[in-house]
Parts: C-alpha cells; structure tokens; sequence
C-alpha cells in the first residue's frame, strides 16, 4: 500500500495527538494517585480523652511509618475495653467509615476505647507489632505512664 506525504503528515498529527491525551490521562491519574497519601483531617469528640501514639506501646515503631495515632475514650467508671481498628483491609472503605464515625461521635461512660483509625502511610502488617503490645497491654493492665 502506497501512502503519499499528506496520509502521511496526518497519521504523524494523530501520533503525536494520541500522545498528548495519554500524557494527560497519566499525569490526571499521578494526582490522583498522590491524593490518597494525604491525612484527613479528624474530628474527634469531646469525649476524647487523649490520644497517644503507636510507639508508646511498643517501642521499635518509633520515627517509623509504622508509628500511628491511637485515641482513647475513657469512660467514668472502670469497666471493659475495646480496640477498634479502622482500615486493616484498606481497599474496603467500611472499616475506615466507621473508625472515622466513631472518632467523631462516641462517648464512653463506663470502660475504655481504643481507635486506631487506620495505618499510617504504610499496610497493617508493619503496625501489626504495636496492636499486639496494645492487646497485651490491655490484658494485664496498661503500664503506669499511660494509664493516667
């Protein structure tokens, strides 16, 4: 098939036009991307006691990506314990809802909740160590400079 110089300065103009579109559509797609590496903004309640940070339970996580913030409400009356995760299947959206909902409306009367809202820039694996410093901890009772 013979092709003459107009065919071909056409099929150059769509080449180079295509290439502009994908350019486009990746650098749309880079912003998007970098989006999800941005910390929301949460509100917690005022029944938020304090929050402390991952590290403060198992030492190793500090200065790490691991590292991540842990809310506690305390209620008025001793009681029970909970440690609600958010986020421990991050393509699943629910977990980091209802952590996040929780964070902004809870109000603990009796016990003690623990949230972490979801992992910190990194996967649940590398803060997996923390969360079980924290399980341990709640077993026997927190050590005396994080139980004030």
């Amino acid at each position: 098939m013979n092709m003459n110089n107009q065919q071909i300065h056409r099929m150059n103009w769509f080449a180079v036009a295509c290439l502009f579109v994908s350019l486009m559509l990746a650098l749309k797609a880079i912003m998007d991307f970098k989006k999800m590496w941005i910390e929301e903004d949460l509100l917690p309640s005022k029944g938020l006691t304090k929050y402390l940070f991952l590290h403060e339970y198992h030492p190793p996580l500090k200065n790490s990506n691991g590292d991540t913030k842990v809310y506690c409400f305390e209620g008025k009356e001793p009681g029970g314990s909970i440690l609600l995760l958010g986020g421990t299947h991050p393509n699943e959206a629910a977990g980091f809802v209802t952590a996040y909902l929780m964070l902004e409306n809870l109000s603990v009367s009796k016990g003690k909740i623990f949230i972490i809202s979801g992992p910190s820039g990194v996967g649940k694996d590398t803060i997996i160590d923390g969360v079980i410093q924290i399980l341990r901890n709640l077993k026997k009772g927190l050590p005396s400079h994080l139980s004030s």
